[in-house]
C-alpha cells in the first residue's frame, strides 16, 4: 500500500543523483511542468539556485497572485521556478496563473481579467504571450479540490523526494563544515528520524551558543520508541509469528494492533523494516569552511542606504489579487 505520505500521482525520488537528472533536465528544456514535493531540509531549492542563469528566474518565498503573474510577464519566456509554491498554489488566482503557465503549447495566453492600476503602473498588460515553462517546489501540495489538482498533476512531471537518512548525510558532506557534528550524526543514522540539512545546521548553531548539541538530537530527532520496537520485534528469534510480535509490541507499548501494522508498512515502504542495526558509514573528511561571523550593525547599515523598490502596487487594489 502507498503511504498517505506520498501525493497521488507522484514518482518517489531516493537519491539526490536521481533528482539531480531531473533538475538538469528541467533546465535543458525538457520538462514543460515539473513539481517537486519533500519534506522541509531535504535541500530542494538548491538544485535549482545553483543552476540559475540569464534564461531562468526564480521567485522565492511569500507571492501573492497579482505580484506573481507580473514577475512571469517581466522574465517571460525564461524557464520559471516557484519555491514554496504552496503559499501560491492556495490562492485561486495562483492556481489559474500556474495552469496557464505550464499549458503544452509553444506559446500560452496570460490573462489577469480584473483592472488594477497596479498594471498600469507597473507597466503591465492584462494579457501576453510566453512561451516560459514552469517548475514548482512545495513541502505540501494539496490544496484545491481534486480537479485543481488533477489538473496540474496530469501536465508534468511529479517527484516526491524522500531520501534516505544515509543519503541525506552523504548529501550534507559536500559542503558542512563541522567534523565533530558530522561524526556524531552519522554514528546514530539508524536511530533517527526525519534527517535532513538543517539538523545540521542547528547542532552548529546550538554548539557555537554553548549549548548542549547532544541533546537536541536525543531529544528532537531521534526515533519514536515504537518504531524502534517494531524494527526489533521483526528479527526478534523468539517470535515465531506475527501474532506474538504484535502482542508483545501491545505489551511494552500499550499501542494497538493497527499502530503495529501501520509502523511496519510504513517502514517497508522506506527500506527501514530491518534497520535495527548500526549502519557503516564510510569516513568523511570534511572540506568546507564555517561561514562567516555576520557584523550586524554592517548589515543594518546597507539595508537602511539601499534604495527600496516602489512596492505601491503590492499593496493597492489587495482585494482583486483572488480575481485572477
Amino acid at each position: 500500500m502507498r503511504s498517505p505520505k506520498i501525493p497521488e500521482g507522484a514518482e518517489v525520488v531516493r537519491t539526490f543523483s536521481q533528482y539531480e537528472e531531473h533538475v538538469a533536465a528541467y533546465f535543458q528544456g525538457r520538462y514543460q511542468l515539473l513539481i517537486v514535493i519533500g519534506r522541509p531540509g531535504l535541500m530542494k531549492s538548491h538544485a535549482f539556485e545553483t543552476r540559475l542563469g540569464p534564461t531562468s528566474h526564480l521567485i522565492k518565498g511569500w507571492a501573492a497572485p497579482l505580484q506573481a503573474y507580473m514577475e512571469s510577464y517581466w522574465h517571460r519566456n525564461k524557464l520559471l521556478i516557484f519555491d514554496d509554491s504552496e503559499v501560491l498554489w492556495k490562492r485561486p488566482g495562483g492556481r489559474v496563473l500556474m495552469r496557464s503557465l505550464c499549458e503544452h503549447k509553444p506559446q500560452k495566453l496570460i490573462q489577469w481579467i480584473s483592472t488594477t492600476p497596479a498594471l498600469a503602473k507597473a507597466g503591465v498588460p492584462q494579457s501576453y504571450l510566453t512561451s516560459s515553462k514552469l517548475a514548482l517546489i512545495a513541502n505540501r501540495f494539496v490544496f484545491g479540490d481534486v480537479e485543481e489538482y488533477d489538473a496540474i498533476v496530469d501536465r508534468g512531471h511529479l517527484l516526491y523526494l524522500d531520501p534516505s537518512p544515509f543519503e541525506v548525510h552523504q548529501q550534507v558532506a559536500e559542503w558542512f563544515w563541522d567534523q565533530e557534528i558530522y561524526n556524531h550524526v552519522g554514528e546514530r543514522l539508524h536511530l533517527l528520524d526525519n534527517v535532513s540539512a538543517r539538523l545540521y545546521i542547528k547542532c552548529w548553531e546550538r554548539k557555537r551558543a554553548g549549548g548542549d548539541w547532544e541533546k537536541l538530537i536525543e531529544e528532537a530527532y531521534c526515533r519514536d520508541s515504537n518504531l524502534r520496537f517494531v524494527q526489533a520485534f521483526e528479527v526478534d528469534p523468539t517470535c515465531k509469528t506475527v501474532e506474538e510480535r504484535v502482542k508483545k509490541f501491545i505489551a511494552q507499548t500499550g499501542s494497538c494492533r493497527a499502530t503495529y501494522f501501520n509502523i511496519k508498512r510504513e517502514l517497508t515502504e522506506n527500506d527501514r523494516l530491518l534497520a535495527v542495526e548500526k549502519l557503516e558509514i564510510p569516513v568523511r573528511e570534511l572540506q568546507a569552511k564555517p561561514p562567516e561571523e555576520p557584523n550586524l550593525e554592517a548589515e543594518v547599515a546597507r539595508a537602511q542606504e539601499e534604495d527600496q523598490p516602489d512596492n505601491d502596487y503590492q499593496s493597492e487594489n489587495e482585494g482583486e489579487t483572488s480575481h485572477l
